[in-house]
Protein backbone atom coordinates (compact mmCIF):
# COMPACT_ATOMS: atom_id res chain seq x y z
CA UNK A 1 0.00 0.00 0.00
CA UNK A 2 1.26 3.47 -0.87
CA UNK A 3 2.65 5.48 2.06
CA UNK A 4 3.73 9.07 2.64
CA UNK A 5 6.35 10.23 5.14
CA UNK A 6 5.87 13.59 6.87
CA UNK A 7 8.10 15.45 9.31
CA UNK A 8 6.51 17.88 11.79
CA UNK A 9 8.45 20.62 13.57
CA UNK A 10 7.50 23.56 15.78
CA UNK A 11 8.20 27.29 15.53
CA UNK A 12 10.77 28.52 13.03
CA UNK A 13 11.80 32.02 14.14
CA UNK A 14 14.52 32.29 11.51
CA UNK A 15 16.25 35.59 10.78
CA UNK A 16 19.81 34.57 9.79
CA UNK A 17 21.29 32.12 7.30
CA UNK A 18 21.70 28.52 8.41
CA UNK A 19 22.91 27.02 5.13
CA UNK A 20 26.47 28.14 5.84
CA UNK A 21 26.61 26.18 9.12
CA UNK A 22 28.70 23.00 8.82
CA UNK A 23 27.78 21.41 12.13
CA UNK A 24 27.30 17.65 11.73
CA UNK A 25 24.20 17.51 13.94
CA UNK A 26 22.54 20.24 11.91
CA UNK A 27 23.36 18.52 8.62
CA UNK A 28 21.87 15.27 9.96
CA UNK A 29 18.67 17.14 10.81
CA UNK A 30 18.52 18.63 7.31
CA UNK A 31 18.91 15.11 5.88
CA UNK A 32 15.83 13.97 7.83
CA UNK A 33 13.80 16.93 6.58
CA UNK A 34 14.89 16.40 2.99
CA UNK A 35 14.43 12.62 3.02
CA UNK A 36 10.72 12.84 3.86
CA UNK A 37 8.02 13.37 1.26
CA UNK A 38 6.89 16.54 3.06
CA UNK A 39 8.28 18.61 5.95
CA UNK A 40 6.24 21.14 7.94
CA UNK A 41 7.06 24.05 10.23
CA UNK A 42 5.28 27.06 11.71
CA UNK A 43 6.66 30.22 10.13
CA UNK A 44 7.01 32.54 13.10
CA UNK A 45 8.39 35.47 11.11
CA UNK A 46 7.36 37.76 8.30
CA UNK A 47 9.61 37.52 5.26
CA UNK A 48 9.01 41.14 4.36
CA UNK A 49 12.41 42.89 4.16
CA UNK A 50 11.01 45.24 6.86
CA UNK A 51 8.39 46.56 4.45
CA UNK A 52 5.02 47.57 5.85
CA UNK A 53 3.97 49.63 8.86
CA UNK A 54 4.64 48.22 12.35
CA UNK A 55 1.41 47.34 14.15
CA UNK A 56 0.44 49.00 17.41
CA UNK A 57 0.39 45.63 19.19
CA UNK A 58 2.85 42.76 19.02
CA UNK A 59 4.52 40.28 21.32
CA UNK A 60 8.03 40.63 22.66
CA UNK A 61 9.45 40.95 19.14
CA UNK A 62 8.33 42.45 15.86
CA UNK A 63 9.16 39.43 13.74
CA UNK A 64 10.59 40.68 10.44
CA UNK A 65 13.19 39.02 8.25
CA UNK A 66 14.99 39.36 4.94
CA UNK A 67 13.82 37.69 1.74
CA UNK A 68 16.58 35.06 1.83
CA UNK A 69 14.79 33.35 4.74
CA UNK A 70 12.36 31.77 2.26
CA UNK A 71 15.31 30.32 0.34
CA UNK A 72 16.80 28.97 3.57
CA UNK A 73 13.61 27.16 4.54
CA UNK A 74 13.33 25.65 1.07
CA UNK A 75 16.99 24.61 1.20
CA UNK A 76 16.42 22.84 4.53
CA UNK A 77 13.68 20.73 2.95
CA UNK A 78 10.46 22.41 4.04
CA UNK A 79 7.53 22.48 1.63
CA UNK A 80 4.56 23.43 3.83
CA UNK A 81 4.24 26.13 6.53
CA UNK A 82 1.55 27.52 8.79
CA UNK A 83 1.26 31.28 9.14
CA UNK A 84 -1.58 31.70 11.63
CA UNK A 85 0.24 33.06 14.66
CA UNK A 86 0.62 36.19 16.76
CA UNK A 87 3.33 37.69 14.51
CA UNK A 88 1.56 37.31 11.16
CA UNK A 89 0.38 40.95 11.10
CA UNK A 90 3.35 42.62 12.83
CA UNK A 91 3.83 44.76 9.71
CA UNK A 92 0.24 45.00 8.55
CA UNK A 93 -1.16 43.94 5.20
CA UNK A 94 1.95 44.97 3.30
CA UNK A 95 4.15 42.76 5.47
CA UNK A 96 1.75 39.85 5.01
CA UNK A 97 1.63 40.27 1.22
CA UNK A 98 5.39 40.61 0.94
CA UNK A 99 5.69 37.27 2.78
CA UNK A 100 3.20 35.80 0.28
CA UNK A 101 5.52 36.88 -2.51
CA UNK A 102 8.69 35.34 -1.06
CA UNK A 103 7.03 32.02 -0.19
CA UNK A 104 5.52 31.76 -3.66
CA UNK A 105 8.84 32.68 -5.20
CA UNK A 106 10.52 29.57 -3.75
CA UNK A 107 7.50 27.26 -4.05
CA UNK A 108 6.51 26.97 -0.37
CA UNK A 109 2.81 26.36 0.37
CA UNK A 110 1.03 27.91 3.34
CA UNK A 111 -2.30 28.53 5.06
CA UNK A 112 -3.66 30.54 7.98
CA UNK A 113 -3.66 34.12 6.65
CA UNK A 114 -5.56 35.87 3.90
CA UNK A 115 -7.13 39.04 2.58
CA UNK A 116 -10.33 38.05 4.40
CA UNK A 117 -11.51 35.39 6.80
CA UNK A 118 -12.59 33.01 4.06
CA UNK A 119 -9.07 33.04 2.60
CA UNK A 120 -7.43 32.72 6.02
CA UNK A 121 -9.53 29.66 6.90
CA UNK A 122 -9.08 27.95 3.55
CA UNK A 123 -6.83 24.87 3.33
CA UNK A 124 -3.60 24.81 1.40
CA UNK A 125 -3.23 21.83 -0.93
CA UNK A 126 0.01 20.16 -1.92
CA UNK A 127 0.40 17.21 -4.29
CA UNK A 128 3.36 15.03 -3.38
CA UNK A 129 4.40 11.46 -4.25
CA UNK A 130 1.07 10.74 -5.89
CA UNK A 131 -0.97 11.83 -2.86
CA UNK A 132 -2.69 15.08 -1.92
CA UNK A 133 -2.04 16.76 1.44
CA UNK A 134 -4.04 19.67 2.85
CA UNK A 135 -3.27 22.06 5.71
CA UNK A 136 -5.70 24.15 7.76
CA UNK A 137 -3.97 26.61 10.11
CA UNK A 138 -5.45 28.59 13.00
CA UNK A 139 -4.30 30.48 16.08
CA UNK A 140 -5.79 31.14 19.51
CA UNK A 141 -3.05 33.71 20.27
CA UNK A 142 -3.14 37.01 18.39
CA UNK A 143 -2.86 40.76 19.07
CA UNK A 144 -6.03 42.86 18.82
CA UNK A 145 -6.91 43.73 15.25
CA UNK A 146 -4.97 40.93 13.58
CA UNK A 147 -8.03 38.69 13.20
CA UNK A 148 -9.24 38.33 9.63
CA UNK A 149 -12.80 39.55 8.98
CA UNK A 150 -15.38 37.96 6.70
CA UNK A 151 -16.62 39.41 3.43
CA UNK A 152 -20.14 40.79 3.17
CA UNK A 153 -22.11 41.57 0.01
CA UNK A 154 -21.80 45.26 0.87
CA UNK A 155 -18.40 45.37 2.61
CA UNK A 156 -14.95 43.94 1.96
CA UNK A 157 -13.34 41.61 4.52
CA UNK A 158 -10.38 42.43 6.74
CA UNK A 159 -6.96 40.85 6.07
CA UNK A 160 -5.50 38.84 8.92
CA UNK A 161 -5.21 35.44 10.59
CA UNK A 162 -7.61 32.55 11.04
CA UNK A 163 -8.35 33.27 14.70
CA UNK A 164 -10.08 31.01 17.22
CA UNK A 165 -11.03 33.24 20.13
CA UNK A 166 -10.63 31.80 23.63
CA UNK A 167 -12.31 33.17 26.74
CA UNK A 168 -10.56 32.88 30.10
CA UNK A 169 -13.11 32.20 32.82
CA UNK A 170 -12.43 32.47 36.54
CA UNK A 171 -14.81 30.15 38.35
CA UNK A 172 -15.23 31.24 41.97
CA UNK A 173 -17.18 30.09 44.97
CA UNK A 174 -19.92 32.17 46.57
CA UNK A 175 -17.46 33.14 49.30
CA UNK A 176 -14.80 34.32 46.82
CA UNK A 177 -17.45 36.18 44.80
CA UNK A 178 -18.52 38.05 47.93
CA UNK A 179 -14.89 39.07 48.59
CA UNK A 180 -14.52 40.32 45.01
CA UNK A 181 -17.73 42.36 45.31
CA UNK A 182 -16.43 43.90 48.52
CA UNK A 183 -13.09 44.84 46.92
CA UNK A 184 -14.88 46.28 43.88
CA UNK A 185 -17.09 48.38 46.14
CA UNK A 186 -14.10 49.82 47.98
CA UNK A 187 -12.50 50.76 44.65
CA UNK A 188 -15.69 52.37 43.38
CA UNK A 189 -16.23 49.72 40.67
CA UNK A 190 -19.65 48.44 39.72
CA UNK A 191 -20.39 44.74 39.22
CA UNK A 192 -23.33 43.74 37.06
CA UNK A 193 -24.71 40.23 37.21
CA UNK A 194 -25.07 37.65 39.96
CA UNK A 195 -23.92 34.35 38.44
CA UNK A 196 -21.51 35.91 35.97
CA UNK A 197 -19.79 39.30 36.02
CA UNK A 198 -16.81 41.25 34.67
CA UNK A 199 -14.14 42.74 36.93
CA UNK A 200 -10.69 44.09 35.95
CA UNK A 201 -11.52 43.00 32.37
CA UNK A 202 -11.82 39.42 33.58
CA UNK A 203 -14.87 37.16 33.40
CA UNK A 204 -15.94 35.58 36.69
CA UNK A 205 -18.47 32.76 36.96
CA UNK A 206 -19.98 31.93 40.35
CA UNK A 207 -20.41 28.31 41.39
CA UNK A 208 -18.13 25.45 42.43
CA UNK A 209 -14.53 25.54 43.57
CA UNK A 210 -12.15 28.34 42.66
CA UNK A 211 -10.36 27.53 39.41
CA UNK A 212 -9.39 28.96 36.04
CA UNK A 213 -10.45 27.44 32.77
CA UNK A 214 -10.65 28.42 29.13
CA UNK A 215 -13.37 28.00 26.57
CA UNK A 216 -13.04 28.62 22.83
CA UNK A 217 -15.74 30.49 20.96
CA UNK A 218 -17.82 27.68 19.50
CA UNK A 219 -18.61 29.58 16.33
CA UNK A 220 -14.90 29.80 15.49
CA UNK A 221 -14.31 26.13 16.28
CA UNK A 222 -17.25 24.98 14.17
CA UNK A 223 -16.04 27.00 11.19
CA UNK A 224 -12.64 25.28 11.36
CA UNK A 225 -14.21 21.85 11.76
CA UNK A 226 -16.10 22.49 8.53
CA UNK A 227 -12.86 23.33 6.77
CA UNK A 228 -11.26 20.11 8.02
CA UNK A 229 -14.26 18.08 6.92
CA UNK A 230 -14.21 19.69 3.49
CA UNK A 231 -10.47 19.15 3.10
CA UNK A 232 -10.85 15.48 4.05
CA UNK A 233 -13.11 15.05 1.02
CA UNK A 234 -10.59 16.81 -1.24
CA UNK A 235 -7.29 15.27 -0.11
CA UNK A 236 -5.75 12.04 1.18
CA UNK A 237 -4.16 13.53 4.30
CA UNK A 238 -5.43 16.54 6.29
CA UNK A 239 -3.13 18.38 8.70
CA UNK A 240 -4.38 20.90 11.25
CA UNK A 241 -1.95 23.42 12.72
CA UNK A 242 -2.76 25.45 15.85
CA UNK A 243 -0.66 28.20 17.40
CA UNK A 244 -1.67 28.53 21.05
CA UNK A 245 0.13 30.23 23.95
CA UNK A 246 -2.62 29.62 26.49
CA UNK A 247 -1.85 27.57 29.59
CA UNK A 248 -3.22 27.05 33.08
CA UNK A 249 -0.15 26.53 35.25
CA UNK A 250 3.21 25.63 33.67
CA UNK A 251 3.58 26.31 29.95
CA UNK A 252 4.16 22.56 29.38
CA UNK A 253 0.66 21.73 30.62
CA UNK A 254 -2.04 21.15 28.00
CA UNK A 255 -5.25 23.11 28.69
CA UNK A 256 -8.44 21.04 28.69
CA UNK A 257 -9.94 23.11 25.88
CA UNK A 258 -6.97 22.35 23.64
CA UNK A 259 -7.25 18.61 24.09
CA UNK A 260 -11.00 18.66 23.48
CA UNK A 261 -10.54 20.77 20.36
CA UNK A 262 -7.81 18.49 19.02
CA UNK A 263 -10.05 15.44 19.42
CA UNK A 264 -12.90 17.15 17.59
CA UNK A 265 -10.56 18.10 14.76
CA UNK A 266 -9.40 14.50 14.39
CA UNK A 267 -13.04 13.35 14.53
CA UNK A 268 -13.78 15.75 11.65
CA UNK A 269 -11.24 14.08 9.39
CA UNK A 270 -7.75 15.35 10.26
CA UNK A 271 -4.88 12.88 10.05
CA UNK A 272 -2.71 14.87 12.44
CA UNK A 273 -2.93 17.83 14.83
CA UNK A 274 0.30 19.79 15.21
CA UNK A 275 0.53 22.47 17.89
CA UNK A 276 3.09 25.17 18.69
CA UNK A 277 3.13 28.55 20.40
CA UNK A 278 4.22 28.29 24.06
CA UNK A 279 7.88 27.91 22.98
CA UNK A 280 8.19 24.69 24.99
CA UNK A 281 7.39 21.05 24.35
CA UNK A 282 4.06 19.59 25.41
CA UNK A 283 2.92 15.99 25.44
CA UNK A 284 2.11 13.86 22.42
CA UNK A 285 -1.04 11.76 22.20
CA UNK A 286 -2.33 9.09 19.85
CA UNK A 287 -6.05 9.63 19.37
CA UNK A 288 -7.92 7.15 17.20
CA UNK A 289 -4.60 6.06 15.76
CA UNK A 290 -3.62 9.58 14.72
CA UNK A 291 -0.89 11.81 16.20
CA UNK A 292 -1.79 14.84 18.31
CA UNK A 293 1.24 17.02 19.05
CA UNK A 294 0.14 19.69 21.54
CA UNK A 295 3.32 21.73 21.13
CA UNK A 296 6.60 21.02 19.36
CA UNK A 297 8.34 24.03 20.90
CA UNK A 298 11.02 25.92 18.99
CA UNK A 299 12.88 24.54 15.99
CA UNK A 300 14.77 27.72 15.09
CA UNK A 301 14.90 30.54 17.63
CA UNK A 302 16.79 33.60 16.36
CA UNK A 303 14.45 36.25 17.71
CA UNK A 304 17.33 38.36 19.03
CA UNK A 305 18.93 38.63 15.59
CA UNK A 306 16.11 40.67 14.05
CA UNK A 307 17.98 43.56 12.45
CA UNK A 308 15.44 46.31 13.17
CA UNK A 309 12.69 46.94 15.69
CA UNK A 310 10.12 49.75 15.78
CA UNK A 311 10.08 52.56 18.30
CA UNK A 312 7.30 50.89 20.32
CA UNK A 313 9.60 48.11 21.53
CA UNK A 314 12.41 50.48 22.51
CA UNK A 315 9.89 52.61 24.40
CA UNK A 316 8.62 49.54 26.29
CA UNK A 317 12.09 49.06 27.76
CA UNK A 318 12.74 52.75 28.43
CA UNK A 319 15.24 53.25 25.61
CA UNK A 320 15.66 56.39 23.50
CA UNK A 321 16.25 57.02 19.82
CA UNK A 322 20.03 56.63 20.24
CA UNK A 323 19.69 53.00 21.37
CA UNK A 324 20.77 50.18 19.04
CA UNK A 325 19.19 46.74 18.51
CA UNK A 326 21.94 45.26 20.70
CA UNK A 327 20.99 47.70 23.49
CA UNK A 328 17.35 46.66 23.11
CA UNK A 329 18.07 42.92 23.33
CA UNK A 330 20.33 43.48 26.36
CA UNK A 331 17.48 45.31 28.10
CA UNK A 332 14.95 42.65 27.14
CA UNK A 333 17.06 39.85 28.61
CA UNK A 334 17.22 41.77 31.90
CA UNK A 335 13.45 42.23 31.77
CA UNK A 336 11.11 45.18 32.15
CA UNK A 337 9.23 46.08 35.32
CA UNK A 338 6.07 44.60 33.81
CA UNK A 339 7.86 41.32 33.10
CA UNK A 340 9.17 41.16 36.65
CA UNK A 341 5.69 41.75 38.07
CA UNK A 342 4.45 38.83 35.97
CA UNK A 343 7.31 36.64 37.18
CA UNK A 344 8.43 36.12 33.59
CA UNK A 345 12.06 35.71 32.55
CA UNK A 346 13.09 36.07 28.93
CA UNK A 347 13.59 32.86 26.94
CA UNK A 348 17.36 32.87 27.39
CA UNK A 349 16.90 31.75 31.01
CA UNK A 350 15.60 28.19 30.66
CA UNK A 351 16.67 24.85 29.11
CA UNK A 352 13.09 23.97 28.16
CA UNK A 353 13.00 26.73 25.51
CA UNK A 354 16.01 25.28 23.71
CA UNK A 355 14.99 21.66 23.15
CA UNK A 356 12.47 20.06 20.82
CA UNK A 357 11.78 17.00 18.69
CA UNK A 358 11.13 16.45 15.01
CA UNK A 359 8.25 14.01 14.58
CA UNK A 360 8.48 11.76 11.52
CA UNK A 361 5.27 9.89 10.73
CA UNK A 362 4.35 7.58 7.90
CA UNK A 363 0.75 7.68 6.69
CA UNK A 364 -1.10 5.33 4.36
CA UNK A 365 -3.39 6.47 1.56
CA UNK A 366 -6.34 6.49 3.99
CA UNK A 367 -4.61 9.04 6.21
CA UNK A 368 -3.81 6.57 9.00
CA UNK A 369 -0.45 6.79 10.79
CA UNK A 370 1.57 3.56 10.52
CA UNK A 371 4.75 4.58 12.35
CA UNK A 372 5.90 7.61 14.36
CA UNK A 373 9.49 8.42 15.30
CA UNK A 374 10.83 11.26 17.45
CA UNK A 375 14.24 12.81 16.83
CA UNK A 376 15.64 14.91 19.70
CA UNK A 377 16.92 18.38 18.83
CA UNK A 378 18.97 20.76 20.94
CA UNK A 379 19.18 24.42 19.96
CA UNK A 380 22.45 26.22 20.56
CA UNK A 381 21.75 28.05 23.80
CA UNK A 382 24.56 29.33 25.98
CA UNK A 383 26.40 30.94 23.12
CA UNK A 384 26.74 34.51 21.80
CA UNK A 385 23.59 35.83 20.12
CA UNK A 386 25.18 35.45 16.70
CA UNK A 387 25.10 31.65 17.10
CA UNK A 388 22.15 31.17 19.44
CA UNK A 389 18.98 29.31 18.42
CA UNK A 390 20.35 26.99 15.72
CA UNK A 391 18.96 23.43 15.74
CA UNK A 392 21.01 20.23 15.68
CA UNK A 393 20.20 16.59 16.35
CA UNK A 394 21.14 15.74 19.91
CA UNK A 395 23.27 12.74 20.79
CA UNK A 396 24.16 10.69 23.84
CA UNK A 397 22.97 11.90 27.24
CA UNK A 398 21.54 15.11 25.79
CA UNK A 399 19.34 13.13 23.40
CA UNK A 400 18.10 10.81 26.13
CA UNK A 401 17.30 13.73 28.43
CA UNK A 402 15.12 15.35 25.74
CA UNK A 403 13.33 12.11 24.91
CA UNK A 404 12.71 11.31 28.58
CA UNK A 405 11.29 14.83 28.96
CA UNK A 406 8.82 14.13 26.13
CA UNK A 407 8.03 10.76 27.68
CA UNK A 408 7.13 12.39 31.03
CA UNK A 409 4.90 14.95 29.32
CA UNK A 410 3.19 12.33 27.16
CA UNK A 411 2.60 9.58 29.71
CA UNK A 412 -0.46 11.26 31.31
CA UNK A 413 -1.99 11.28 27.80
CA UNK A 414 -1.63 7.51 27.56
CA UNK A 415 1.32 7.60 25.15
CA UNK A 416 4.09 5.01 25.38
CA UNK A 417 7.55 5.61 23.97
CA UNK A 418 10.37 3.20 23.26
CA UNK A 419 13.59 5.18 23.68
CA UNK A 420 16.49 4.02 21.55
CA UNK A 421 19.92 5.45 20.86
CA UNK A 422 19.29 8.88 19.34
CA UNK A 423 15.56 8.52 18.66
CA UNK A 424 12.29 7.21 20.12
CA UNK A 425 9.33 5.34 18.68
CA UNK A 426 5.72 5.83 19.72
CA UNK A 427 4.02 2.52 20.47
CA UNK A 428 0.42 2.23 19.36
Amino acid sequence: MQALSLVFTGDSFITARLSSWRDTGFRRLVSILRSSDLSFTNLEVLINDFEGTPAAYSGGTYAAARGFVADELKWMGFSLVSRANNHAMDYGVEGMRRTDYHLSRVGLSWSGVGMNLGEARSPAYLDVSGMRVSLVSATTSFPPGSEAGEQRPDMRGRPGVNAIRVRIVYQVSEHTAALLRRVAGRLGLKIHGKKEFMLFDRRFRVGGEDRVYMEPVERDVEANLRQVSSASRQSDIVLFSLHSHQAVGPAESTPDFLRSMAHRIIDSGASAFVGHGPHVLRGLEIYRGRPVMYSLGNLIFQNDLVERQPWDLYYRFGLGLDATPADLYDAREKGSEEMRLRGFNWFTHGWRYWVTVAVKAEFDVDGEAKSIYLYPIALTWRTPRSRRGRPRLARGRAARRILEHVERLSKPLGTELRINEGYAEILF
